[in-house]
Parts: structure tokens; sequence; C-alpha cells
């Protein structure tokens, strides 16, 4: 007569370790397909070109500090130079830590409100989107530049973009970062996938009982 096992232990770990691997596969297939819907390549080359385009022609600023700025009817946006630049000094990428608070005064000496982006700031990435303003005439702006520590410099752009155009930057930026979560989403998928599916059958095969026991 074969002998009657009570459950073990493992087979509560055994369990654990085959829904890892079930995950691992769901991660793996969620991934890829919100790698393929995001498009991520397209996305950035599309991003980068926007960049480009709105640091085209923009006037570099040395913050903190003031300068006066000719620019046109419609909207103005403030970002982080990807080139550090103003002029023919070049400034390093200031530390997250450090922020920049940007008041624009309107030919006629009145107040613009400015719309600040409140997202944090990778300290090591080029390019920061500081903020956008309305602008409802042409003419020379005065743009004050004040930092949260009052010294550190930056090279901030001021640029001519409109409400759509910077819309735009910021879908093609949620693409890009959407499509390279689902890649690495997909890779860690497959890692799981076959580390605990691999490791399950190993368990499995060590846990069957012996055909020959009575």
């Amino acid at each position: 007569m074969k002998r009657t096992t009570t459950p073990r232990r493992g087979n509560c770990l055994t369990g654990l370790v085959i829904g890892l691997a079930v995950l691992g596969v769901l991660l793996l297939i969620g991934g890829a397909i919100a790698y393929l819907s995001f498009n991520p390549a397209e996305a950035l080359a599309k991003l980068q070109a926007d960049v480009k385009a709105l640091s085209d022609g923009a006037t570099a600023i040395e913050a903190p500090g003031s300068v006066e700025v000719e620019l046109a009817s419609g909207g103005a946006a403030f970002i982080l130079s990807p080139t550090g630049t103003v002029g023919d000094k070049v400034i390093p990428t200031p530390p997250a830590s450090v922020s920049y608070t940007i008041t624009v005064t309107a030919p006629d000496g009145s107040p613009v409100k400015v719309e600040a982006n409140t997202a944090p700031r990778n300290g090591t990435e080029p390019f920061y989107f500081f903020g956008f303003c309305e602008l409802k005439t042409e003419g020379t702006y005065k743009i004050d530049v004040a930092a949260s520590d009052g010294s550190t410099p930056a090279a901030i752009l001021a640029t001519r973009a409109s409400q759509e155009e910077l819309q735009r930057l910021l879908s093609e930026g949620l693409r890009a970062s959407g499509g390279v979560l689902g890649g690495c989403g997909a890779l860690c998928g497959l890692a799981m996938a076959v580390v605990f599916g691999v490791l399950a059958l190993f368990m499995r095969k060590k846990s069957q009982p012996d055909p020959l026991a009575i």
C-alpha cells in the first residue's frame, strides 16, 4: 500500500514561485504592448526635433539675473538650455535641489502671469520646462530669474511657443516615457518568467513522491 503524505510547506512555496512566474509573463505581455503602442523611438525623435525648434532663435539668459528680451505676441516658454551656453560661456546643469523663479514684466510695466511647472526636475538631465506665459502684445519684456539658493547659475532659454506647441511637446514626452517604461517592464517580465519558471519546474520535480515508495 502506498504511503500517504501530508501537505508540506514546500507546496505553498512552489505555488508562490509559480505565481511570480505567471506575473512575469503578464508583465512581459503588458510591457511589450505598451512599447509597441507608444513607439518610443519615434516619439523621442519628434521630441528632440521640437526641443531643437524651441531652442533655435531663443534668447539665452544667465540666471540668476535680469534681462530685457524682444518677444512676439502669443506665448513664451522658459526652458533649461540643453547646451548650457550663454554667448561664449558654458554653464553646467544646476543640481535638482536648486529651483528658479521667473518673473515677467510687460512693456507697459504690468506683471505677466507665469504658469510655473511644478514637476520635480532631474538634476542630471540638461532640459527642463520651467514655465509658460501668454503675451498679449509684441514688445520688450523684462525677465527676472531668481535662484532658490541665491547664487547657483543656470542657462535658461526664453523662446516663443504657443500653448498647442507645448501640449504637443508634453504629449511626445509622455509617449517616449511610456514606451521606455513598457520596454523596461517587458525585460523585467521576461527575466521573472524565465527565472521563476525554471525554479518552479525544479521545485515541482523535487517534490514529486518516489514511485517505488510503499
